[in-house]
């Protein structure tokens, strides 16, 4: 027979546990965070892209910021390059230390080996010499690969229709972008290639699911694995019923086909903000409109800017970084920063 004191420990513990769930926002896991770092150079703009590796890798003693405990993956755009060596040293030891997996954004379209007249000038491609020592530098200094995310391979390469399109077959855009990737994968045999595409532009040609399903298909067949997930560059000053219809096809699309879903987290510049503050508060209502008003759970949340807002990625004595993005993030998922 129970015992009336194990009663009421039991008691307590199903009060307890039902008070926190009450407490936790319904149907909502918190995604796999990425924080992208900054160009490790000076900008005429005034962003100080070396300000958060400083931050985060350079100074041994100094205490690692709270929000880092809930960022899974660090990423580098592709003008990490200029980093010295003695600083992606440090970088990718402290990310192992830390246990936070490494990725990168790559451009994925091989001019290399395909008809010359088209891609010069066009925003995705590149040669794969060049990924080539993309990977043996970060294999030299330490870093493991974990993620490649590719930059809009499939609209660049079969949707573009600017100065020196190339309007390839999906077939041709594929084993473009496999030229490319194949270098990472030499040097790191077990990375995940995925893909980011704009939207709501993808969105706005009729076919875009058929054809993103042959294009998902194709690489495959070319790379010979599949794409890990599929990230939304949302352009968010466009129409509210435009980005946000874009949205939730995406998230049907990619839950009918088994792919991961992730969003990049930021704001409209320069029509969307004039100062770090109003980047910050554009983007947070951006996220919130998605979570919270689409009710859109991804599995990966991304943030990363291109703009000069945030004109620093942590925050220190000169104002907000793009951390106080993630901590406000972190916040509806439940989670509170100290």
């Amino acid at each position: 027979m129970m015992s009336m004191r194990k009663f009421f420990l039991i008691l307590i513990v199903l009060v307890v546990n039902s008070v926190a769930a009450a407490d936790a926002p319904p149907g909502m896991a918190t995604p796999e965070i990425w924080f992208f770092m900054r160009g490790y150079a000076m900008t005429a703009q005034g962003v100080d892209g070396q300000q958060g590796w400083r931050e985060l890798f350079m100074q041994p003693d100094a205490p690692w910021p709270p929000f880092m405990d809930h960022v899974q993956v660090i990423a580098f755009a592709g003008n990490f390059k200029s980093a010295p060596d003695d600083v992606l040293v440090k970088a990718f030891a402290k990310m192992k230390q830390k246990h936070i997996a490494f990725a990168i954004e790559s451009l994925a379209q091989s001019w290399v080996g395909f008809p010359e007249h088209c891609g010069h000038g066009v925003e995705g491609y590149t040669d794969p010499p060049g990924n080539a020592a993309i990977a043996r530098k970060i294999k030299a200094a330490g870093g493991e690969l974990t993620y490649v995310t590719m930059d809009g391979p499939f609209s660049s390469g079969h949707y573009y229709d600017g100065p020196n399109a190339c309007h390839d077959p999906i077939p041709v855009v594929a084993e473009r972008a496999a030229a490319v990737m194949r270098e990472y994968k030499k040097v790191f045999p077990n990375v995940q290639i995925g893909d980011t595409e704009p939207f709501p532009s993808l969105v706005k040609h009729p076919t875009w699911q058929q054809d993103y399903q042959e294009w998902m298909q194709a690489f495959e067949k070319a790379y010979g694995e599949p794409i890990a997930f599929l990230n939304m560059d949302v352009n968010w000053p466009e129409d509210n019923s435009h980005w946000q219809r874009s949205m939730r096809e995406a998230a049907d699309f990619t839950r009918t086909n088994h792919l991961s879903m992730g969003i990049v987290y930021n704001a409209a510049i320069p029509g969307g903000a004039k100062s770090d503050q109003q980047w910050l508060e554009s983007a947070v209502g951006n996220f919130t409109a998605v979570e919270k008003g689409l009710d859109i759970a991804p599995d990966k949340a991304l943030f990363e800017s291109w703009a000069y807002f945030p004109k620093r990625s942590i925050t220190d004595t000169d104002g907000l970084g793009e951390d106080y993005l993630v901590e406000q993030y972190l916040q509806i998922h439940g989670i509170k920063i100290k």
